[in-house]
């Protein structure tokens, strides 16, 4: 009898218990997270203090890489009727894809009909000139300055790479400052478009001069600013006003492909396998 119960092993007590792998599990999910938080914090130091940057300079570029350039058709050359309609067509679904609500100032029905009257006005071919004369009134509909359609021809804005590029070929001009009597300055702001940093160098040297020359009223003239990125703004109003405001108090968006294309192109290589809600 003894030699049997000896050969009987006493049951051993669990070494790990259930709560202790859950305790554990939680200390590595806890400790993931904190590491996550401080890697996160050091790319936004190194990014926004060095030339690292999040953002790139060089937005345009990426997008007008996307485009097709239309220089096949010259603006004077005659199209088919078919082809303007289906380019009228196009435009209306790609205002619908990208807009967030075109239809706040105008009914569906009355942008339809509009269109469709449009179509009744061309009995023929017609050229690429025409065509934009009669598309230009019908996009101003929605009342949206954003909203708008150029031809690189007839443009003399940004809406063409060599039209950016000659513009920006010189940054200086993009700020220009000049002292009047009685201590008056004329701060003159042509674009929103070029890069940050050179934006708050050369912000930063004529608000430099403005203090030497004693200006007690400035003039900033930006009549003629197309626009561009909104955080120069704010960088040129951090220049005057010292407390805090709100530079817009609702901001609507709506996600498309070619919303996804740009948006892609305005962030870092380095930056957009962060950025998972980015389609291109």
């Amino acid at each position: 009898m003894r030699k049997l119960l000896g050969k009987i092993k006493k049951p051993h007590a669990p070494s790990k218990t259930l709560n202790y792998y859950h305790e554990k599990t939680k200390r590595i999910i806890f400790r993931a997270f904190i590491v996550g938080i401080v890697l996160i914090i050091i790319l936004v130091i190194v990014a926004s203090t060095t030339k690292f940057q999040i953002v790139r300079n060089d937005t345009m570029d990426y997008f007008y890489a996307q485009h097709i350039k239309i220089d096949s058709i010259s603006i004077d050359e005659k199209i088919s009727r078919e082809l303007a309609f289906e380019d009228m067509d196009f435009l209306v679904k790609s205002i619908e894809e990208i807009h967030p609500n075109p239809y706040c100032y105008i009914s569906k029905a009355r942008f339809y009909s509009y269109r469709d009257s449009i179509k009744l006005l061309i009995n023929q071919e017609t050229t690429r000139d025409e065509l934009f004369h009669l598309l230009e009134p019908f996009v101003r509909l929605l009342k949206d300055n954003h909203t708008h359609i150029h031809f690189p021809e007839k443009s003399k804005g940004i809406d063409s790479k060599e039209s950016l590029d000659e513009i920006l070929g010189d940054s200086k001009n993009t700020i220009k400052y000049q002292r009047y009597d009685n201590r008056i300055g004329y701060l003159q702001i042509n674009y929103f478009a070029i890069g940050k940093n050179e934006f708050a160098r050369l912000t930063d040297s004529i608000f430099n001069q403005i203090k030497k020359d004693s200006v007690i009223n400035l003039i900033i003239d930006i009549r003629n600013n197309p626009g561009g990125n909104s955080s120069l703004a704010d960088y040129l109003i951090s220049n005057i006003y010292d407390k805090p405001y709100k530079g817009r108090s609702k901001i609507q968006e709506k996600r498309s492909e070619q919303a996804g294309v740009f948006m892609k192109g305005a962030f870092s290589w380095w930056f957009r396998p962060f950025i998972k809600s980015i389609k291109p």
